[in-house]
């Protein structure tokens, strides 16, 4: 198994608690997030408030396949988001986002760690941090009120 992580900062014209439900609101990733093609709520299982199947379409090369992973929020407070997300093939992906109060509404401090065998790990390394960055690109208009993407 291989570990990683990356960090981020969204600034977003909102408070607080628009930002927590914005984040934690996985249904409307589907047009934040440019993976992400469908979202399910399921019962949460590692003790979350809620929990979700995410459906990916991932592209290699000319090709792309379907992968399907479940979501759980750990953690929702104006303050702290926390999820968790675990797919079947030992892949995990930990969200920590700290919300801090701005004169200009928050400043959003992420961080991203996955855990997945080693040899997986570059290709899926490198598809969530595409997906976290257009992500951050997206996540002010949307915790604006305004569109979801552009």
């Amino acid at each position: 198994m291989k570990t990683g992580s990356f960090t981020y900062e969204v600034r977003a014209a909102c408070t607080p608690r628009r930002a927590m439900q914005v984040l934690t609101d996985l249904p409307r990733h589907t047009g934040l997030n440019p993976l992400i093609v469908r979202v399910d709520e399921v019962e949460p299982t590692h003790g979350g408030s809620r929990a979700y199947l995410i459906h990916d379409r991932l592209a290699w090369g000319p090709l792309t396949f379907p992968m399907t992973y479940r979501a759980e929020v750990l953690r929702a407070t104006e303050e702290e988001v926390i999820m968790l997300a675990v797919q079947q093939l030992s892949t995990t992906v930990r969200n920590h986002t700290h919300i801090e109060p701005s004169p200009d509404g928050v400043v959003l401090h992420c961080e991203f760690t996955m855990i997945a065998p080693r040899v997986l790990f570059g290709y899926a390394f490198r598809q969530g941090h595409a997906a976290h960055m257009e992500l951050a690109r997206r996540l002010p208009a949307a915790m604006a009120g305004g569109p979801s993407h552009s």
